[in-house]
Protein backbone atom coordinates (compact mmCIF):
# COMPACT_ATOMS: atom_id res chain seq x y z
CA UNK A 1 0.00 0.00 0.00
CA UNK A 2 2.79 2.41 0.92
CA UNK A 3 4.59 1.76 -2.41
CA UNK A 4 1.54 2.83 -4.41
CA UNK A 5 1.07 6.17 -2.49
CA UNK A 6 4.59 7.42 -3.40
CA UNK A 7 3.98 7.73 -7.15
CA UNK A 8 1.32 10.46 -7.03
CA UNK A 9 3.50 12.50 -4.67
CA UNK A 10 6.47 12.22 -6.97
CA UNK A 11 4.32 13.25 -9.93
CA UNK A 12 3.01 16.27 -8.08
CA UNK A 13 6.52 17.30 -7.06
CA UNK A 14 7.72 16.97 -10.66
CA UNK A 15 4.88 19.20 -11.87
CA UNK A 16 5.70 21.85 -9.25
CA UNK A 17 9.39 21.84 -10.20
CA UNK A 18 8.50 22.13 -13.91
CA UNK A 19 6.21 25.10 -13.20
CA UNK A 20 8.98 26.85 -11.24
CA UNK A 21 11.46 26.37 -14.10
CA UNK A 22 8.99 27.77 -16.68
CA UNK A 23 8.17 30.82 -14.56
CA UNK A 24 11.84 31.48 -13.95
CA UNK A 25 12.61 31.35 -17.67
CA UNK A 26 9.80 33.82 -18.46
CA UNK A 27 10.97 36.22 -15.77
CA UNK A 28 14.55 36.26 -17.09
CA UNK A 29 13.47 36.84 -20.73
CA UNK A 30 11.71 40.15 -19.95
CA UNK A 31 14.78 42.30 -19.04
CA UNK A 32 16.83 40.83 -21.91
CA UNK A 33 14.25 42.04 -24.39
CA UNK A 34 14.30 45.46 -22.73
CA UNK A 35 18.07 45.67 -23.06
CA UNK A 36 17.82 45.10 -26.81
CA UNK A 37 15.10 47.69 -27.39
CA UNK A 38 16.15 50.51 -25.01
CA UNK A 39 19.14 52.01 -26.97
CA UNK A 40 16.98 52.80 -30.04
CA UNK A 41 15.42 56.14 -28.91
CA UNK A 42 18.77 57.44 -27.61
CA UNK A 43 20.22 57.49 -31.16
CA UNK A 44 17.76 60.04 -32.55
CA UNK A 45 19.28 63.23 -31.01
CA UNK A 46 22.75 62.14 -32.13
CA UNK A 47 21.60 62.09 -35.78
CA UNK A 48 20.00 65.54 -35.45
CA UNK A 49 23.15 67.00 -33.96
CA UNK A 50 25.20 65.69 -36.88
CA UNK A 51 23.01 67.45 -39.45
CA UNK A 52 23.38 70.81 -37.62
CA UNK A 53 27.17 70.70 -37.53
CA UNK A 54 28.88 73.57 -39.47
CA UNK A 55 32.38 73.53 -40.99
CA UNK A 56 35.04 74.23 -38.44
CA UNK A 57 37.05 77.43 -38.93
CA UNK A 58 40.65 76.71 -39.83
CA UNK A 59 43.66 78.87 -39.06
CA UNK A 60 46.74 79.77 -41.06
CA UNK A 61 49.77 81.41 -39.48
CA UNK A 62 52.60 83.12 -41.28
CA UNK A 63 54.48 86.28 -42.15
CA UNK A 64 53.06 88.81 -44.59
CA UNK A 65 55.51 89.18 -47.47
CA UNK A 66 53.35 91.05 -49.96
CA UNK A 67 50.39 93.44 -50.14
CA UNK A 68 48.68 93.68 -53.54
CA UNK A 69 45.97 96.19 -52.64
CA UNK A 70 43.70 97.19 -49.78
CA UNK A 71 42.17 93.73 -49.35
CA UNK A 72 44.70 91.21 -50.70
CA UNK A 73 48.01 90.00 -49.29
CA UNK A 74 50.49 87.14 -49.53
CA UNK A 75 51.57 85.13 -46.48
CA UNK A 76 54.66 82.97 -46.10
CA UNK A 77 53.73 80.03 -43.90
CA UNK A 78 55.21 76.72 -42.78
CA UNK A 79 57.59 75.11 -45.23
CA UNK A 80 58.07 78.46 -47.00
CA UNK A 81 54.69 78.01 -48.63
CA UNK A 82 53.10 81.19 -49.97
CA UNK A 83 49.36 81.69 -49.67
CA UNK A 84 47.40 84.50 -51.26
CA UNK A 85 44.74 85.80 -48.87
CA UNK A 86 41.65 87.86 -49.70
CA UNK A 87 40.26 89.73 -46.69
CA UNK A 88 36.75 88.47 -46.03
CA UNK A 89 33.82 90.80 -45.50
CA UNK A 90 35.39 93.92 -47.03
CA UNK A 91 36.00 95.40 -50.48
CA UNK A 92 38.71 98.03 -50.85
CA UNK A 93 39.03 100.56 -53.69
CA UNK A 94 40.82 99.23 -56.75
CA UNK A 95 44.44 100.31 -57.10
CA UNK A 96 43.58 102.82 -59.84
CA UNK A 97 40.54 104.17 -58.03
CA UNK A 98 40.53 107.19 -55.75
CA UNK A 99 41.92 106.12 -52.35
CA UNK A 100 43.08 102.81 -53.83
CA UNK A 101 46.73 103.49 -53.02
CA UNK A 102 45.83 104.92 -49.62
CA UNK A 103 44.00 101.71 -48.77
CA UNK A 104 46.94 99.59 -49.89
CA UNK A 105 49.44 101.63 -47.87
CA UNK A 106 47.30 101.46 -44.75
CA UNK A 107 47.00 97.68 -45.00
CA UNK A 108 50.75 97.46 -45.53
CA UNK A 109 51.37 99.50 -42.39
CA UNK A 110 49.14 97.13 -40.44
CA UNK A 111 50.54 93.79 -41.60
CA UNK A 112 53.64 93.91 -43.80
CA UNK A 113 56.56 91.88 -42.44
CA UNK A 114 54.47 90.87 -39.41
CA UNK A 115 53.23 87.53 -38.12
CA UNK A 116 49.50 87.15 -38.62
CA UNK A 117 46.79 84.57 -38.04
CA UNK A 118 44.16 83.98 -40.73
CA UNK A 119 40.82 82.49 -39.71
CA UNK A 120 39.18 80.94 -42.77
CA UNK A 121 36.77 78.31 -44.08
CA UNK A 122 37.16 78.34 -47.87
CA UNK A 123 38.83 79.80 -50.95
CA UNK A 124 37.34 81.98 -53.69
CA UNK A 125 37.06 81.32 -57.43
CA UNK A 126 40.61 82.61 -57.95
CA UNK A 127 42.11 80.21 -55.43
CA UNK A 128 42.68 82.86 -52.76
CA UNK A 129 42.06 81.98 -49.13
CA UNK A 130 39.08 83.99 -47.83
CA UNK A 131 39.59 84.89 -44.21
CA UNK A 132 39.79 87.28 -41.31
CA UNK A 133 43.34 88.45 -40.65
CA UNK A 134 44.35 89.07 -37.05
CA UNK A 135 47.60 90.72 -35.94
CA UNK A 136 48.34 91.52 -32.32
CA UNK A 137 44.74 90.71 -31.42
CA UNK A 138 43.35 93.26 -33.92
CA UNK A 139 40.95 92.38 -36.73
CA UNK A 140 42.73 93.88 -39.75
CA UNK A 141 39.65 93.61 -41.98
CA UNK A 142 37.66 95.67 -39.51
CA UNK A 143 40.46 98.25 -39.18
CA UNK A 144 40.35 98.93 -42.92
CA UNK A 145 36.65 99.78 -42.62
CA UNK A 146 37.11 101.90 -39.49
CA UNK A 147 39.57 104.27 -41.16
CA UNK A 148 37.33 104.64 -44.20
CA UNK A 149 39.51 102.75 -46.67
CA UNK A 150 37.19 99.83 -47.42
CA UNK A 151 33.51 99.07 -47.72
CA UNK A 152 31.69 96.41 -45.76
CA UNK A 153 31.11 93.86 -48.55
CA UNK A 154 27.43 93.23 -47.78
CA UNK A 155 26.92 91.10 -50.88
CA UNK A 156 28.93 88.36 -49.15
CA UNK A 157 28.06 89.10 -45.53
CA UNK A 158 26.38 85.70 -45.31
CA UNK A 159 29.88 84.20 -45.07
CA UNK A 160 30.51 86.13 -41.84
CA UNK A 161 29.51 85.33 -38.30
CA UNK A 162 26.57 87.40 -36.97
CA UNK A 163 28.95 89.23 -34.63
CA UNK A 164 31.39 90.24 -37.39
CA UNK A 165 28.53 91.17 -39.68
CA UNK A 166 27.23 93.64 -37.10
CA UNK A 167 30.67 95.03 -36.23
CA UNK A 168 31.60 95.66 -39.87
CA UNK A 169 28.28 97.31 -40.70
CA UNK A 170 28.50 99.59 -37.66
CA UNK A 171 32.12 100.50 -38.47
CA UNK A 172 31.17 101.57 -42.01
CA UNK A 173 28.27 103.66 -40.73
CA UNK A 174 30.54 105.42 -38.25
CA UNK A 175 33.33 106.06 -40.80
CA UNK A 176 30.78 107.40 -43.28
CA UNK A 177 29.32 109.77 -40.68
CA UNK A 178 32.80 111.04 -39.77
CA UNK A 179 33.72 111.37 -43.50
CA UNK A 180 36.92 109.41 -43.01
CA UNK A 181 39.04 108.27 -45.93
CA UNK A 182 37.06 107.62 -49.08
CA UNK A 183 33.92 108.98 -47.42
CA UNK A 184 35.39 112.46 -47.77
CA UNK A 185 34.15 112.28 -51.38
CA UNK A 186 30.53 113.24 -51.89
CA UNK A 187 29.76 110.09 -53.88
CA UNK A 188 32.59 107.52 -53.76
CA UNK A 189 32.30 104.75 -56.35
CA UNK A 190 32.13 101.26 -54.78
CA UNK A 191 34.80 99.00 -56.25
CA UNK A 192 32.22 96.47 -57.48
CA UNK A 193 30.62 99.24 -59.59
CA UNK A 194 34.05 100.38 -60.78
CA UNK A 195 34.89 96.84 -61.92
CA UNK A 196 31.52 96.50 -63.63
CA UNK A 197 32.07 99.80 -65.45
CA UNK A 198 35.45 98.67 -66.74
CA UNK A 199 34.00 95.46 -68.13
CA UNK A 200 31.11 97.27 -69.79
CA UNK A 201 33.46 99.81 -71.40
CA UNK A 202 35.52 97.10 -73.05
CA UNK A 203 32.42 95.23 -74.23
CA UNK A 204 31.15 98.46 -75.84
CA UNK A 205 34.31 98.84 -77.91
CA UNK A 206 36.38 100.84 -75.47
CA UNK A 207 40.11 100.64 -74.99
CA UNK A 208 42.38 99.66 -72.13
CA UNK A 209 45.01 102.24 -71.20
CA UNK A 210 47.59 101.00 -68.71
CA UNK A 211 45.11 98.38 -67.58
CA UNK A 212 42.24 100.88 -67.19
CA UNK A 213 39.27 100.57 -69.54
CA UNK A 214 38.18 103.80 -71.20
CA UNK A 215 34.86 104.03 -73.06
CA UNK A 216 35.09 104.31 -76.83
CA UNK A 217 34.51 107.94 -77.93
CA UNK A 218 31.37 108.66 -79.91
CA UNK A 219 31.66 109.60 -83.60
CA UNK A 220 31.02 113.25 -82.70
CA UNK A 221 33.79 113.21 -80.11
CA UNK A 222 36.22 111.61 -82.54
CA UNK A 223 35.42 114.17 -85.25
CA UNK A 224 35.91 116.98 -82.78
CA UNK A 225 39.27 115.61 -81.68
CA UNK A 226 40.32 115.34 -85.34
CA UNK A 227 39.25 118.93 -86.08
CA UNK A 228 36.42 117.89 -88.39
CA UNK A 229 32.98 119.56 -88.51
CA UNK A 230 30.59 118.06 -86.04
CA UNK A 231 27.36 119.86 -86.81
CA UNK A 232 25.15 120.95 -83.95
CA UNK A 233 26.04 118.89 -80.90
CA UNK A 234 23.70 118.17 -78.06
CA UNK A 235 24.87 119.25 -74.56
CA UNK A 236 25.64 115.64 -73.68
CA UNK A 237 28.08 115.46 -76.59
CA UNK A 238 30.25 118.22 -75.14
CA UNK A 239 33.83 117.02 -74.82
CA UNK A 240 35.39 116.46 -71.42
CA UNK A 241 38.59 114.63 -70.52
CA UNK A 242 39.66 111.70 -68.39
CA UNK A 243 43.12 110.52 -67.37
CA UNK A 244 44.75 107.12 -67.56
CA UNK A 245 44.53 106.44 -63.84
CA UNK A 246 41.80 108.71 -62.48
CA UNK A 247 38.15 108.15 -61.68
CA UNK A 248 36.93 111.68 -62.55
CA UNK A 249 36.34 113.70 -65.71
CA UNK A 250 37.64 117.24 -66.26
CA UNK A 251 37.49 120.44 -68.28
CA UNK A 252 40.26 120.90 -70.83
CA UNK A 253 41.99 123.48 -68.60
CA UNK A 254 42.11 121.33 -65.46
CA UNK A 255 45.49 121.01 -63.74
CA UNK A 256 45.03 117.24 -63.38
CA UNK A 257 45.38 116.77 -67.15
CA UNK A 258 49.07 117.64 -67.24
CA UNK A 259 50.23 114.04 -67.60
CA UNK A 260 47.49 112.53 -69.73
CA UNK A 261 44.18 113.51 -71.30
CA UNK A 262 41.71 111.31 -73.14
CA UNK A 263 38.72 113.04 -74.81
CA UNK A 264 35.26 111.55 -74.22
CA UNK A 265 31.75 112.92 -74.53
CA UNK A 266 30.04 114.24 -71.44
CA UNK A 267 27.40 111.54 -71.78
CA UNK A 268 30.02 108.79 -71.81
CA UNK A 269 31.95 110.33 -68.94
CA UNK A 270 28.87 110.43 -66.75
CA UNK A 271 28.46 106.69 -67.08
CA UNK A 272 31.84 105.74 -65.61
CA UNK A 273 33.34 108.79 -63.90
CA UNK A 274 32.56 111.49 -61.37
CA UNK A 275 33.00 115.24 -62.12
CA UNK A 276 36.22 116.80 -60.85
CA UNK A 277 35.64 118.93 -57.75
CA UNK A 278 38.43 121.34 -58.77
CA UNK A 279 37.60 122.35 -62.35
CA UNK A 280 33.87 121.59 -61.94
CA UNK A 281 32.92 120.33 -65.42
CA UNK A 282 29.23 120.20 -66.38
CA UNK A 283 27.29 117.34 -64.87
Amino acid sequence: MSGRSVKPQQLALSLILYAIVVLSACTQSTPSSQIIVSPAPAQAPQLIAATERTPATQTLEGKVVGVADGDTMTILGAGNRQTRVRLQGIDAPESRQAFGQDSKHNLSDLVFNKQVVVEYEKTDQYGRTLGKVVVGGRDVNLEQIKVGLAWHYKHYQGDQSPTDRRLYADAETEARSARRGLWADAAPIPPWDFRRGKRAAVEDGGQSVDGVSVPAPSPVTRRRAEGQPTGTAEPEEETVYVTRTGAKYHRSSCQYLRRSRIPVSLKEARQSYDPCSVCRPPH
